[in-house]
């Protein structure tokens, strides 16, 4: 009697697991990334290094393997929100037929380094939010449907 109660209970679970809505994945640049700084001194002086903390500021996405060129996507849709911020939206399929892979670039305040991730094929959308007049306040997010 006791095996029978815990396999209906299992059962159980596992239906209104199978019946709540998949929980979306999501896929965010870092806010802010450490750069270390070097130079290259001219004859005569010696270089110091530095290291300093920059601020996400913009974000791209491409289509196209690492080491490959590198074919930009176009934003879908660009639109400002009522408080002022300009929303950059990407869509693209979201199943294993889509062309790809797909990659995101997020760039940082006053440099060109960046990090760059490869975008999972159950992620649908990825979307850029710039604030106005605050450089370096800006998320730049990916999600899968649900």
């Amino acid at each position: 009697m006791r095996g029978g109660l815990t396999g209906a209970a299992m059962l159980v679970a596992g239906m209104v697991a199978a019946a709540l809505p998949a929980r979306a994945e999501v896929l965010a640049c870092p806010a802010a990334v450490t750069v270390i700084e070097r130079t290259d001194a001219p004859q005569g002086w010696e270089a110091t290094p530095g290291k300093s903390e920059r601020r996400l500021v913009d974000f791209q996405v491409f289509r196209g393997a690492l080491g490959e060129k590198r074919d930009p996507v176009k934003p879908a849709a660009r639109q400002r929100r009522a408080d002022g911020a300009q929303v950059t939206t990407w869509k693209f399929a979201s199943s294993a037929s889509r062309p790809g892979p797909y990659f995101v670039s997020c760039i940082y305040q006053g440099t060109q380094v960046g990090v760059l991730h490869e975008v999972p094929t159950g992620m649908d959308r990825c979307d850029l939010v710039a604030t106005p007049g605050a450089k370096g306040r800006a998320t730049a997010v990916c999600r899968s449907p649900g």
